[in-house]
This record gives C-alpha cells, sequence and structure tokens, in this order.
C-alpha cells in the first residue's frame, strides 16, 4: 500500500514537473518571440503615412512592460507626402498590460502609459488643403481601451506659421498626467473621444506669435480639471513705436501689457449639443500693467469697430465666467499728435475691478455688470459701473461715471500736446450719468468745481493765446453760478462714431456733459 502510494505520489510529480517545464517553455519561446511580435504588430497596423523608428524595444510578458527608447516618428501629408509633423522621444513605456481584460473581457487594458522628453514640431505650410467635400475619417476601434495613467513628462512643442516655417508657437518642459482614460468605439465617436478622472497640464517658456505686430508671452502655465494659472503674461508690439509708426499704413496701437499672475477657478469645459462651452466660477487678475501708445500722424483706421456687448455675443463657444476681478492694476494711455512735442499720456493706477456674468447664453433681461475704480493722473479717485444686456442686438448700456479732487494742471500733460490747450483750477466733484447704444447716448452730469479755466496755446504749445483764451472763458462758468449746494447741472445727447473704440464713446460722453456743464445756464432738468 505505501509503495502503491509513493508511486502515485512520484507519478503527480513527474507531471506536475512536466506541465511546469512545458510551461517554462513556451513561455520562454513566447518570450523570445513577443519582441517580435510587437514590431510586426506595429508594421502591419501603422498606417503609410506614418513613419516609426526606434532605436530599441523590450517587451515583459511577465510584467506585461512594453519600452521604447530612442523613438522618432514622421508624420505626412497623405497628398503630397510632405513631413507635417515631427516627433522624437527619449523612451516609451507601457506598464501592466491586463491579458485577462483582453483575452476574456476584449478590452485593452495598461497601469501607466509614460512618454518621457517628447519633442513636437508641426509644420503648417506643409499641410495641404483638403477638398471640403471629402469625408474626414473615424478612428474605428473593436476593443475598449483603459489607461490607469497617462504621464508626459518634459516635453517640448513647436508650431510654424503657415505662410513660412517661423515659429507661432512654442512651449517647454511640458508635464502632462491624466487618470483613468478610457475610450471604446462608443466614446471614440463624440466630440470628446476619451473619459477622464483628474488631470495635469503644465508648460514653460510659452510663446505665442499673434500675427503682424503682437507677440504674446507667458513663464509657466498650469491647467487641473478644476483650475487654471498663468504667472508673467506679457502681450508686446514686435515693433519699437517709432519703427511701427512705419510699418503700418492706417492707426494700430502700440501695446506693452504685463499680468504677472492670472487665475481661474472652478472650471468645467466640453460640449452642449455641437458647441463647446467653457465655464469658470471665478477669476483674478493681479497687477496688471498696461500701456497704450497711439501715433495720431498716422491715418485712421474708419472700419466699424464692435461695443463690447457684441464681442462677447459673437464669441463662437459658450463662455460663462461668474466673476472676474481685477486688482492693482495700471493704465497709461499715450497719444501723440505732432512729432514735434513728447507724446501726451493718461494714467489710471490702483485700479481695481469686478466684471460679473460675463456669459454669451444668459437668458434675455439678464446683465453683464463691470465696476472700476482708482486714481486718476495719480491722485483724483475714480469710478465707473458699465451694465449691458449681450442679447441686445442695439448693444444697448448704461454708464455711471464719478470722478473727485482732479486738480488741472495733473492733466495738461495730455491737453497741451493733443488739445492744444490747457486747464487750471479744480474739479472737486463730478458725476455722470448716460445710457445708449451703438448709435447714441443720452445723460446728466453733475459738477462741483473751483476756478476753473481754460487756456489756448500758440502753436508752439509752449505760450498761451491770451485773446482766444480770454474769449474762451467768457462761455465758461468759473463754477461760482451754482445752486444751493454747489452743483452745477449739464446734459448728455452724443452720437457715436463707429469707426472709434468704446472708450472714444465714454469720452465724447464725458466731452458733451463737461460742455453743458460748464457753457450752459447749469440749472439741473426738471
Amino acid at each position: 500500500m505505501g509503495k502503491r502510494h509513493r508511486n502515485y505520489r512520484n507519478r503527480i510529480l513527474k507531471i506536475g514537473a512536466f506541465i511546469t517545464v512545458a510551461f517554462v517553455a513556451v513561455f520562454v519561446l513566447l518570450q523570445l518571440q513577443a519582441k517580435n511580435m510587437v514590431a510586426d504588430f506595429l508594421q502591419r497596423k501603422i498606417p503609410s503615412h506614418i513613419k516609426l523608428n526606434y532605436e530599441s524595444l523590450e517587451v515583459s510578458l511577465l510584467s506585461g512592460n512594453i519600452h521604447f527608447s530612442d523613438i522618432s516618428m514622421q508624420l505626412l501629408d497623405r497628398d503630397s507626402t510632405l513631413v507635417h509633423t515631427d516627433i522624437t522621444a527619449e523612451n516609451l513605456n507601457i506598464e501592466g498590460i491586463g491579458y485577462w481584460q483582453f483575452f476574456i473581457k476584449n478590452t485593452i487594458k495598461a497601469d501607466e502609459v509614460s512618454l518621457k522628453s517628447p519633442y513636437v514640431t508641426h509644420f503648417a505650410s506643409r499641410v495641404l488643403p483638403k477638398d471640403q467635400n471629402e469625408p474626414e475619417g473615424l478612428v474605428n476601434l473593436l476593443k475598449d481601451i483603459v489607461i490607469g495613467k497617462i504621464g508626459l513628462t518634459n516635453g517640448s512643442f513647436d508650431l510654424t506659421k503657415k505662410q513660412n516655417d517661423s515659429f507661432r508657437t512654442k512651449a517647454r518642459n511640458i508635464n502632462f498626467t491624466l487618470l483613468n482614460g478610457r475610450t471604446g468605439p462608443d466614446i471614440i465617436v463624440k466630440k470628446i473621444p476619451l473619459e477622464y478622472g483628474d488631470y495635469e497640464f503644465e508648460a514653460a517658456q510659452i510663446f505665442v506669435d499673434l500675427g503682424d505686430y503682437e507677440t504674446a508671452t507667458a513663464d509657466t502655465l498650469l491647467i487641473t480639471k478644476t483650475d487654471v494659472l498663468v504667472k508673467n503674461t506679457r502681450l508686446t508690439s514686435k515693433y519699437s513705436k517709432a519703427a511701427l509708426s512705419r510699418a503700418i499704413a492706417k492707426e494700430h496701437d502700440h501695446i506693452d501689457l504685463h499680468i504677472p499672475e492670472f487665475r481661474l477657478k472652478g472650471i468645467k469645459l466640453g460640449f452642449e449639443s455641437n458647441r463647446f462651452f467653457f465655464f469658470s466660477q471665478y477669476g483674478e487678475i493681479d497687477n496688471p500693467d498696461l500701456t497704450v501708445y497711439r501715433d495720431k500722424m498716422v491715418s485712421d483706421d474708419f472700419s466699424s469697430k464692435r461695443m463690447y456687448s457684441a464681442m462677447l455675443r459673437e464669441i463662437p463657444i459658450h463662455i460663462a465666467i461668474d466673476s472676474l476681478n481685477m486688482k492693482e492694476g495700471k493704465v497709461r494711455y499715450e497719444e501723440n499728435s505732432t512729432y514735434e512735442t513728447k507724446a501726451g499720456s493718461l494714467y489710471f493706477d490702483a485700479l481695481d475691478g469686478t466684471m460679473y456674468n460675463i456669459n454669451n447664453g444668459y437668458p434675455e433681461g439678464e446683465k453683464t455688470l463691470a465696476n472700476l475704480k482708482g486714481n486718476l493722473m495719480g491722485t483724483a479717485p475714480i469710478s465707473l459701473e458699465y451694465r449691458f444686456d449681450m442679447n441686445r442686438k442695439d448693444d444697448a448700456f448704461t454708464l455711471k461715471a464719478t470722478l473727485f479732487s482732479l486738480d488741472g494742471e495733473r492733466v495738461n500733460s495730455f491737453l497741451r500736446p493733443n488739445l492744444n490747450t490747457q486747464i487750471t483750477g479744480t474739479i472737486n466733484e463730478l458725476y455722470l450719468t448716460a445710457s445708449g447704444n451703438n448709435l447714441k447716448a443720452r445723460g446728466d452730469m453733475k459738477m462741483k468745481y473751483n476756478d476753473l479755466k481754460f487756456e489756448i496755446l500758440k502753436k508752439d504749445r509752449l505760450h498761451i493765446n491770451k485773446l482766444l483764451s480770454a474769449i474762451g472763458n467768457l462761455f465758461v462758468n468759473d463754477g461760482s453760478d451754482t445752486d444751493a449746494a454747489g452743483y452745477r447741472y449739464g446734459t448728455i445727447d452724443v452720437e457715436r462714431d463707429q469707426s472709434k473704440s468704446f472708450f472714444n464713446f465714454i469720452w465724447k460722453i464725458t466731452q458733451d456733459g463737461l460742455l453743458s456743464t460748464l457753457t450752459g445756464d447749469g440749472e439741473k432738468e426738471k
């Protein structure tokens, strides 16, 4: 009995050993063939307009890992065979491939896919235009694809212009992580062909060519599923002020904008029907600094300028930002009317403001509101309130503004070179209320001021034309003829020059109110 039991046990051990050896032999054979199988699969499945090369390929069946090193890939235009996209990478790792899911659940599953140091260059000039009637092919998937983590580290991206191969967009130090990525036959045909969990995108040294005259740069960009952060954004002219004036045929502002930090919180994006949407609960712009220079010696641009409500209404995507806050901003406006004197300038500082309901999808009757306050010429507190309903095709709006304690001498640096005039005296209080649309505006002004006088300058802008100044001041009340509270009143009735910006419209509204208040009877309309 004992002998029979030992024989049976030995037989079992031999069978087990044989199975183990056979399994190991098969596994070793498959392992030896795995590299060739992967290489052969890529060669058969990659389309002819994609050229893929790599220095080495390693496959581990035991761990389910695939490793490519020193990768280069070229994407060719199907018609011309020109290389329009060139991609290199240090390595590509695919880890934790699930065999059970592949054979049993008809799913391609991997724990992680990581790409190190990819460098992508896209040559827009090498993509030939396609026939608009030619149908765009969709990617057909037969299996679901599930990846636990997709990672990209230390990437670079270059996009060239269509006209030539100079850079239109550049970014460096790109890092990207996406969790729980999934696609499949039903998902791939959607507007967003991928389902995903949390993600994070980071890039540095960002450059964007905005056209003939400006560029934009940023030190860093960070995007997560809920937030956006951009640091040290700059929008600058490509030319010096003098060089820009020589390069343009009609007026174009010379711009220098710096935003140290810009944030958006609570973002959400996707598609509603066929329209892309971008939502944000809150945004903040810290310490923006803007300088705008306009050379009035260059011919005017008489093309029609849109109101801000029209700009918002005509954005092709659905945008909705609940509130956008700006703090400690600075704006300087310089205007040159003659090359014989220095450009006149107005500046605003300590600017704090908030825009509410920046939305091109709200129902009729809602409003977009902008509140702004700061200092004019460093000392005079100023505020502005601007409301509009972007649904109104006539671009109807209401405007309220206040100004306090403005010494006339503070604005003479702008008035002398551009309007050939200067003022003395003080505007103690100014209140403006107006409503209008894209054609005209009406409103009221109330002022309290002391000893306000206008002085017309001679052509040299250095000496006073006493005769014209005396005649002009005959029609200007110096502030002594007021009501019991010390106020004078005026009305506003002005047409908009549609070839000018909305800021020019605000200036015309203010100018008309000042003229009425200073030269009219000063009485409040009943």
